[in-house]
């Protein structure tokens, strides 16, 4: 029996092939835009899942309300007052090595750098799982002088994994391969390519103001995280601020990090959670988008089926055996979209991947056949119910008599479908539009430095940046015609600050705030666009402006502050500051004290993201802690490809000059706002993925309600009504309902898009006219859509509707 139901079900979608046809196109591109979100969503979301305990594991954050900055990071000498917070079972410390010691070893006679090398205590892998494919990783976090690497690392140092033994010859140390790890997921926060042991002789003893390390910490299941944090807070302002509130702790969840870290010192550039939720509704959107249409569509051709299903009520058809019958067609019609859908996903995967930069797969696995089937059975049910039962509902007199007139029931269903159709279309106008637009502003808005025709060569090492002057990079690049200024940072003003310290003005309080600070070289202000407002720039012609160390060790240099930085000193007149020598220290009274001379004042600066806002912070000629940096450089000239390889020459060939490896030359600011930019991509494309899906299913209803007024339209025409009168007549009542939708979609969408732009520190107002044109918008496509319909039915000749009354 079953099986003539679904036989006759297709000899049924064969007989009304356009209504097939656009029912199952609608429903394809519904579900296959569906599991393209549902496959993203799913991959950001299994982001350090398979670590040990992921729901136990924790890393120390710290926030300084009084300086905007926020940091992942805390210092490894907090470890024995952590380790004493009741609950806190372990601590991890990762120190990344790069920027505090010569990541440059001699291979073979030719120098290479370790990129994301880390230093680890001995418990890493109580903590990360990480595969060792060759050696004992015990061994290389237990023993000085022990390293391990991965293998596309191992391949790309000595061509080959099998390097057990081999050493990597540093000015400061000779590491021994001790293991070979496999290279680390995509779907992680981590970014290690290389591991040691964490070596006091090599990073010296921990400061507790030195924010070194990556902490992690294990709490008890019974234990609260929130009071851990809170004694975090108090231990850190107690040991490091001497009992000043200065720092606020919070633990964040491991599995969490990707996602709701908000940082400028992460590994890798993470992820937003507001983007899974959008791609995550989105994929319940559509689903139920797409279900919608196929009930608009089945309800749309109720005219043409009644009088089947009063013929075959008449001739003894149970109500069950139709319904039946029609939940047959409706699994028939999802079944067949349901494949169409995984064959599109498939084909779109590689278009999609490129939006979102990532390499998501959709492979064919019995997990992959049972989410396809569950979506095949749940919309041809869910979908196909009220179809079934409303055609099933027919009066069979009524029918073959010819009155079809139903209640009010199943309009005030169609219209309500309709909409919510229609607050969707107009919710994710409005969305896409807006998030265009914040993110347009925040490339745009005043940072406190430029950003058009400037470069950065990073990954420097210091010896052609601080430690000799005459040697210097940025002055070599000078030469260069088409470089109007070039200096050095050990700071990306795109990226985030490295390291801070502690200003002390004449009478200042010896607990002031710290502040970070940046080491740059000559000209900083006319190369990075900085906004002077007061004194004059770093310059080669005061030699005092460098860093210097006199014969009795007192040390002096130059510094330009932020405007934040003056107003902390308490002048009313900033003018007057220019001259004034101040003390750089670390904070400890043993500890280092430069006295360094303010020789300028700059509008404060947003460092890296918008998001952030503007923070205090400093420069200072000639000094840095780093042990690499940048060059970067202001060209005269829009920047060519020309231009771009003969810095590239250039480059290489002063490093080659010193024996040093390059790195590659990059244009950082392009990528702060890659997340955000792939939410408002995403939302757009599926905006107007909705709309047309809208389409259809107003489309489904337009067909109904053309039908079902045909002798009505007939009659005006008889009695002169013009064929554009009458497609009003029919487009009315649905623009009406558009002016419904926007009712109810204006206020929730401005509370959603509030939320997300609360995120930022600068943001844009709502546009009102933005609104009103998302109403405009889909009531212009509702009415052609439905004109298209009415001007067919108004172009039908009254005697074929009127003949037989």
């Amino acid at each position: 029996m079953l099986k003539l139901q679904f036989i006759t079900a297709l000899r049924l979608l064969n007989k009304y092939r356009q209504h097939s046809i656009l029912n199952i196109i609608g429903l394809a591109f519904g579900l296959a835009a569906a599991i393209l979100v549902f496959l993203y969503a799913s991959y950001e979301t299994s982001y350090d899942t398979y670590h040990p305990a992921p729901e136990h594991t924790y890393r120390v954050a710290q926030n300084w309300p009084s300086l905007g900055l926020n940091a992942p990071v805390s210092s490894s000498a907090m470890n024995p007052h952590f380790s004493g917070v009741e609950g806190v079972s372990d601590i991890l410390n990762l120190i990344h090595m790069s920027p505090v010691i010569n990541n440059e070893v001699k291979i073979n006679d030719s120098l290479l750098k370790l990129e994301n090398l880390y230093a680890a205590t001995a418990n890493f892998t109580e903590f990360f799982a990480l595969e060792v494919i060759d050696g004992e990783l015990d061994k290389v976090l237990t023993i000085p002088n022990y390293i391990a690497l991965s293998q596309s690392q191992a391949l790309r140092l000595f061509g080959e994994t099998s390097v057990l033994g081999e050493t990597l010859d540093n000015e400061q140390v000779t590491w021994t391969v001790g293991a070979v790890f496999k290279d680390l997921p995509e779907n992680t926060h981590l970014k290690i390519d290389f591991l040691t042991s964490i070596q006091v002789q090599l990073l010296g003893e921990p400061n507790p103001l030195g924010n070194d390390s990556f902490t992690y910490i294990k709490i008890d299941p019974q234990q609260q995280v929130e009071d851990v944090a809170t004694q975090y807070t108090q231990l850190y302002n107690d040991v490091v601020y001497r009992g000043e509130n200065m720092v606020e702790v919070s633990l964040q969840r491991l599995s969490d990090i990707y996602l709701t870290a908000n940082s400028r010192f992460e590994m890798k550039v993470h992820g937003s959670q507001f983007v899974v939720d959008v791609c995550i509704g989105l994929t319940f959107l559509l689903i139920a988008i797409a279900s919608i249409n196929f009930i608009n569509m089945s309800t749309a051709q109720a005219v043409l089926r009644a009088k089947e299903v009063g013929v075959k009520k008449a001739m003894g058809a149970s109500k069950q055996s139709l319904i039946t019958q029609f939940l047959c067609e409706s699994l028939v019609i999802s079944t067949i979209a349901t494949v169409l859908a995984a064959i599109l996903a498939v084909v779109l995967l590689p278009w999609f991947n490129a939006v979102i930069e990532k390499e998501l797969s959709f492979d064919i696995t019995p997990i992959s056949i049972l989410f396809l089937l569950g979506i095949n059975l749940v919309v041809g049910l869910l979908a196909g119910l009220y179809p079934a039962f409303f055609l099933t509902a027919f009066d069979a007199k009524r029918v073959l008599s010819g009155d079809l007139t139903r209640g009010t029931t199943a309009v005030r269903i169609r219209k309500a479908l309709m909409i919510l159709q229609a607050s969707l279309s107009i919710a994710l106008i409005i969305g896409a539009f807006i998030l265009h637009q914040q993110l347009n502003y925040m490339t745009t808005i005043e940072t406190g430095y430029q950003k058009e025709n400037r470069i950065e060569i990073s990954g420097v090492n210091r010896a052609l940046l601080f430690d000799n002057p005459e040697r210097n990079l940025a002055r070599a690049f000078s030469q260069l015609p088409f470089i109007d200024s070039a200096t050095i940072s050990d700071t990306s003003l795109t990226k985030s600050t490295n390291t801070s310290a502690r200003l002390l003005w004449p009478g200042a309080d010896h607990d002031v705030p710290i502040l970070p600070f940046i080491g740059t070289g000559f000209d900083p202000v006319k190369t990075q666009g900085l906004n002077l407002l007061h004194g004059r720039d770093f310059s080669a012609t005061y030699a005092s402006d460098w860093h210097a160390v006199d014969s009795q060790g007192n040390e002096t240099a130059s510094i330009i502050i932020s405007e934040s930085v003056a107003r902390m000193a308490g002048r009313d007149d900033m003018s007057s500051m220019i001259g004034e020598t101040w003390t750089f220290t670390t904070g400890e009274e043993s500890d280092l004290m430069i006295r360094v001379k303010i020789v300028g004042i700059v509008s404060d600066l947003t460092i890296g993201s918008a998001k952030h806002g503007a923070s205090p912070s400093f420069f200072i000629c000639g000094y840095s802690w780093m042990n690499e940096g940048n060059v970067v450089l202001n060209f005269n000239t829009p920047i060519t490809p020309v231009h771009k390889s003969e810095v590239v020459e250039f480059a290489q060939t002063r490093f080659n000059l010193f024996n040093l490896p390059m790195n590659e030359v990059q244009y950082n600011y392009d990528n702060l706002y890659k997340s955000d930019r792939k939410t408002a991509y995403i939302v757009a494309v599926f905006s107007v993925l909705v709309v047309v899906l809208t389409c259809v299913g107003i489309f489904g209803l337009c067909s109904f309600s053309a039908n079902r007024r045909q002798k009505e339209v007939a009659v005006r025409k008889v009695l002169g009504a013009s064929k554009l009168s009458l497609m009003n007549l029919l487009a009315k009542e649905f623009v009406v309902l558009t002016v419904i939708s926007a009712a109810i979609a204006f206020p929730i969408t401005y509370f959603i898009t509030s939320d997300w732009l609360s995120g930022f520190n600068v943001r844009i107002d709502q546009p009102w006219f933005i609104y009103v044109t998302a109403l405009v918008l889909v009531s212009a496509v509702v009415w052609l859509t439905v004109a298209s319909i009415a001007y067919k039915t108004a172009s039908t000749r009254p005697a074929n509707s009127l003949r037989y009354e």
